[in-house]
């Protein structure tokens, strides 16, 4: 007996006979009642994933000012703190402190904020996509998670950025502040 194979299961042929007469009867039925739609599984999984296709841009929208908003505060962080500490520096010099050690102070500090935030938001992300992937999941059985590697990337990117502006930044200020004026601006 010989039978055909459907998504990878053997059918015997007397089975795939009654299988087809009942989906043509079903087909039937639905064509005579107009609300009633006979779809196959990959046209029900493209249907789900048009229906929140509109969600998922949504949520990346959402991420995106975020991130906006995120990096212009991280950016003004660094800048009042930079600016509210210039009497630290002073003193560090005072005590002997070189301008490149102070630089390299301030890299690292850039460096622990910057991995902080990039370590942070993955972390949060991950959880939350996992989160959200396994309810829709539940729900309809086609949701599969997928990274946004081009997101993913822009966030590193950003923070790079972020990183090499600041750290040239602190050492031009560094630069120009001499000891009496950093202790006197407090």
């Amino acid at each position: 007996m010989s039978g055909a194979i459907n998504s990878g299961i053997l059918i015997p042929v007397p089975v795939l006979a009654v299988l087809m007469a009942v989906l043509d009867a079903v087909r039937e039925i639905a064509d005579r009642n107009g609300t009633i739609e006979v779809n196959a599984v990959e046209q029900t999984i493209a249907n789900i994933q048009y229906r929140y296709h509109s969600s998922i841009r949504a949520m990346y929208m959402i991420s995106a000012i975020l991130f906006i908003f995120g990096s212009i505060s991280l950016m003004n962080m660094f800048l009042v703190d930079f600016q509210s500490r210039k009497c630290e520096f002073g003193l560090f010099e005072v005590v002997g402190t070189t301008k490149n050690q102070l630089s390299k102070m301030l890299d690292r500090e850039i460096g622990i904020y910057l991995g902080g935030s990039l370590t942070i938001s993955l972390i949060c992300g991950s959880i939350l996509s996992v989160i959200v992937c396994r309810q829709l999941n539940m729900m309809n059985h086609c949701i599969t998670l997928k990274l946004p590697w081009i997101f993913l990337l822009a966030l590193a990117a950003v923070l790079v950025v972020i990183y090499l502006t600041f750290s040239a930044y602190a050492r031009s200020e560094l630069k120009k502040t001499s000891i009496l004026s950093a202790i006197r601006d407090d």
